[in-house]
């Protein structure tokens, strides 16, 4: 499945950018979501096919989670934070640098806020919450419907502001070895509860962002969709599907995803429904495939260095205007790369030896 991940790293590229040859995609809203059914897919699988017999500690799941996002988070934020630092030091436009935030801000922050950013921007906890939480008079945090309502906005002060749906990831790791390893009937419920839920705070007037796709008791609906699509892969493995019908499949998705916008709003619910159901088929036809493997690794490194390099590209003044999803995507793609050599592999060598070598088998998380 690593293409259809690669993709969605793109469509949220895009959504920050512009078009690449007039192609948009799934756009970011719809990206996040689908990654959020593809993590409860894969969460599901590792959980009741490796984290099984001598793998069965929730404390070796959580920090090899840990393990796989920290190490690419931190280096991205390091080089964030160096280089706004180079920008205060050697130019005179400070107006792009987040540190700048803080020194203009410096005294219409408390103390709780100071706190809440420091612990978010270093362990990416609660950057969700941030984007429902503003600055009052009296400097203490209050609760906002709408995160461009307040002065300042607290969520301009995360170095690597998209890091919040990877917030959300992390709390639903938390509870997944407690509920994805239990009956089918209760993950059923809880889907349909999350949202039944939704749709009546919509219909409420929470309808607009932050909390269309960026309130986990929301979202949760979705990791839970993702875990029913896992059980539909445990029934059709058992039986012989040609290839040409796992192609067909995966081509389907795939032109979906091209034409997204054509489809018009109702596209987000049908096409996260047929990218959950599509799921089972894709990986079937994709799990051996190291190529495949490869450039869906390279997704998560996409996601969390595109601003990034948006950052670089704007502040350095460099020729990005026009066409700047093409050249945003293409550098992303290069940093993502050397992220991967340099930094996931390693790690990944370690959380491999962690495991049993008699659970393993050929599943990655």
């Amino acid at each position: 499945m690593g293409l259809i991940r690669f993709l969605l790293a793109v469509s949220v590229i895009i959504a920050h950018s512009t078009p690449i040859f007039g192609i948009r995609l799934v756009g970011g809203q719809t990206a996040v979501q689908a990654f959020f059914i593809l993590s409860g897919f894969y969460m599901a699988l590792v959980l009741n096919e490796k984290y099984i017999g001598e793998n069965n500690s929730y404390k070796l799941f959580i920090t090899n989670r840990l393990l796989r996002l920290y190490p690419i988070y931190w280096t991205v934020l390091i080089l964030t934070v160096l280089f706004f630092l180079m920008v205060l030091i050697f130019t005179n436009d400070t107006s792009n640098s987040i540190l700048y935030n803080y020194i203009r801000h410096d005294k219409d922050l408390g103390l709780s806020s100071y706190l809440l950013l420091m612990f978010s921007n270093t362990f990416i906890l609660f950057q969700d919450v941030i984007m429902f939480l503003g600055v009052g008079s009296d400097k203490n945090l209050i609760f906002v419907s709408n995160f461009y309502s307040t002065d300042p906005m607290l969520w301009t002060f995360l170095f690597v502001p998209q890091a919040w749906s990877v917030s959300i990831e992390i709390m639903f790791y938390l509870i997944a070895p407690l509920l994805l390893k239990r009956n089918l009937v209760l993950i059923s419920i809880l889907t349909i509860m999350t949202f039944v839920v939704r749709i009546l705070f919509y219909r409420n007037g929470f309808n607009q962002d932050p909390w269309t796709y960026r309130f986990l008791p929301f979202e949760l609906g979705y990791f839970f969709l993702g875990t029913l699509s896992y059980h539909v892969y445990v029934k059709i493995r058992r039986f012989k599907i040609s290839k040409s019908t796992l192609i067909t499949v995966f081509s389907i998705i795939l032109f979906y995803s091209v034409t997204y916008p054509q489809f018009g709003n109702i596209s987000n619910y049908i096409y996260l429904l047929i990218f959950a159901l599509s799921l089972p088929f894709i990986f079937i036809l994709t799990k051996n495939s190291k190529l495949d493997s490869y450039v869906g690794n390279l997704s998560y490194p996409m996601y969390i260095s595109h601003l990034f390099i948006f950052y670089v590209v704007r502040i350095i003044s460099l020729p990005y205007v026009k066409n700047s999803g093409i050249k945003l995507t293409f550098m992303t793609i290069i940093l993502s790369i050397l992220l991967h050599e340099l930094v996931s592999k390693r790690i990944e060598l370690f959380r491999q030896r962690r495991l049993k070598p008699k659970e393993i088998g050929f599943i990655k998380d």
